[in-house]
């Protein structure tokens, strides 16, 4: 199963890994028809604290077999942040494999897009740089169940060079979600082992920010295009002409007799160093050549994360007038 990693805004340690190409073209309340719970606030704002129990979070896990391994999942007042009690996730993490977390529905409104936030304190012994677990955290429209739902961030680690207990981190998170017909949105927060131990760890103070995105604050990209293809030295090699059909959210990049990609405009929440451009095009890869995204510099400027040929440098969007 092919796993998800998102590079998404972070205030706790972001990726430094540095872009390989240099772009140099670079120059809000919700509608909540409700959210799954017994009794739900209808606001843009959520917050747990756990001092009613799991206050309407699921506990789910997968690739906990071959061997079976041990874990739980559970409300303790064994350790806090906010008030008394925590969520504690146990992993005895002897096939490499295990991921857990807790999951949480809401319902929103269809062909929309929301812009969420997931921040919360998170208890980790976990010190230095080596051996650490992972993040599980993110919003998807899929209710997750496999490795392949989830949505993985940065360490486990609190970062100080030696063991000094139990230490509560800051993390936060923000993503751009897409709503479909199917109205309901899943937020997750959890761990995945990364190495054959067994680690414990704390959730507390969650807050959730659910924001829906304005189409009228996005570029339009509608309109008649010129592909310019560069070489691994920065040489123009060729050019293509294609028609963006941009409907609502979606995106179609067609040529002359097909359909390149169909993708979807989203506000770009990535990490740094992938955060250039305020918006991005998102699942269009041309054909199976990989790209991850398009960045969308201003409405005549786009310009590819990776390149559309070997050894070659990404490809540049100009909109012709």
């Amino acid at each position: 199963m092919k796993e998800k990693y998102y590079p998404q805004k972070s205030t706790h340690k972001p990726n430094t890994a540095i872009l390989g190409v240099l772009v140099t073209l670079l120059s809000f309340g919700v509608m909540l028809s409700g959210c799954i719970d017994n009794n739900p606030p209808i606001t843009d704002s959520f917050q747990y604290s756990f001092e009613s129990g799991f206050e309407g979070w699921k506990i789910d896990g997968t690739d906990l077999s071959d061997p079976d391994i041990n874990w739980s999942i559970d409300v303790t007042d064994e350790e806090s942040y906010d008030g008394l009690y925590s969520v504690r996730l146990y992993l005895d993490n002897m096939n490499d494999a295990g991921k857990i977390w807790i999951e949480k529905q809401f319902n929103v409104t269809a062909q929309a897009h929301y812009e969420v936030t997931i921040s919360y304190m998170f208890g980790t012994r976990d010190y230095g740089d080596f051996n650490l677990f992972r993040i599980i955290t993110g919003a998807t429209t899929d209710d997750p169940e496999t490795a392949g739902d989830l949505i993985f961030q940065d360490d486990t680690g609190h970062h100080l060079d030696n063991e000094t207990g139990l230490v509560w981190t800051t993390r936060s998170y923000t993503t751009t979600v897409h709503i479909d017909e199917s109205r309901t949105m899943y937020i997750m927060l959890g761990v995945w082992g990364t190495w054959e131990t067994a680690r414990t760890y704390y959730i507390d103070a969650v807050n959730i920010s659910i924001i829906p995105l304005s189409l009228e604050d996005a570029p339009d990209i509608s309109g008649n295009w010129m592909i310019t293809y560069y070489d691994w030295m920065g040489n123009s090699t060729h050019t293509q002409n294609v028609t963006i059909v941009q409907s609502n959210w979606t995106v179609h990049i067609n040529g002359v007799n097909e359909t390149l990609c169909t993708g979807t405009l989203m506000k770009n929440t990535l990490a740094p160093p992938f955060d250039q451009s305020e918006y991005i095009i998102s699942d269009c890869d041309f054909g199976g050549l990989g790209i991850s995204h398009i960045y969308v510099v201003n409405e005549t400027s786009m310009i590819t994360d990776l390149p559309l040929c070997e050894s070659c440098n990404p490809a540049i969007f100009t909109k012709i007038p």
